[in-house]
């Protein structure tokens, strides 16, 4: 890690104070969020309006000029095709990892069923990729989902440790989310993409 570099440890609780202390702000967000992940398959505009919100109150700390569903509706209709892209992209690589790990893990050489590990190690990398996807989606505007997925692969690549700390984090709010439902809808999300993209910011020194 660099000398300047903010860890991973202190981007977690600045997250968390963020949460706390902007509730309401937060709040507001996640209702939209909600609301437009009940489809189900309007979960990745839903997720790009999310993040999107997100940056834009971490930009505006006083809250001088954000708009939660303003915002939420700029970012929905300006990544929503490549929200898709970026899911499909995600998906499809996932399929591929999983297939892959199958196919090796029922071969009836060992040598052959050792190649599952080099799979595996794959599907760790993918998992580490997760929080950064659409953080790094609503950070660069102009980019197709593939060259937003190199991007991430790359910031992931670089500081593989400081993305499991993120990673795990954010996979243990989501599964304990998950359980508790109701309440934790309405604070859950944002405090994953709060985390998401300051971590971002602090792994590429961006702000």
């Amino acid at each position: 890690m660099r000398k300047d570099e903010i860890g991973p440890d202190e981007i977690l609780i600045l997250a968390f104070k963020q949460s706390i202390s902007r509730i309401a702000l937060w709040t507001r967000v996640n209702v939209w969020f909600v609301l437009l992940s009940l489809l189900l398959v309007t979960i990745p505009p839903a997720m790009a309006g999310l993040h999107y919100a997100v940056r834009a109150g971490l930009r505006d700390p006083f809250d001088l000029s954000t708009q939660p569903r303003q915002e939420f509706r700029i970012g929905v209709g300006r990544y929503f095709k490549r929200s898709y892209a970026l899911t499909i992209i995600n998906l499809a690589l996932l399929g591929i990892i999983s297939g892959a790990i199958l196919f090796w893990f029922t071969r009836q050489a060992q040598t052959l069923r050792m190649v599952t590990a080099i799979a595996i190690s794959f599907l760790l990398f993918w998992w580490l990729c997760q929080p950064f996807l659409f953080a790094q989606l609503v950070e660069q505007p102009h980019a197709s989902a593939w060259q937003v997925y190199r991007l991430v692969m790359r910031l992931v690549l670089a500081a593989p440790l400081y993305a499991l700390v993120i990673t795990l984090t954010n996979t243990l709010i989501t599964a304990f989310g998950l359980l508790l439902l109701g309440p934790s809808l309405l604070y859950g999300p944002t405090l994953v993409a709060l985390i998401s993209i300051q971590a971002m910011w602090g792994m590429t020194q961006e702000r």
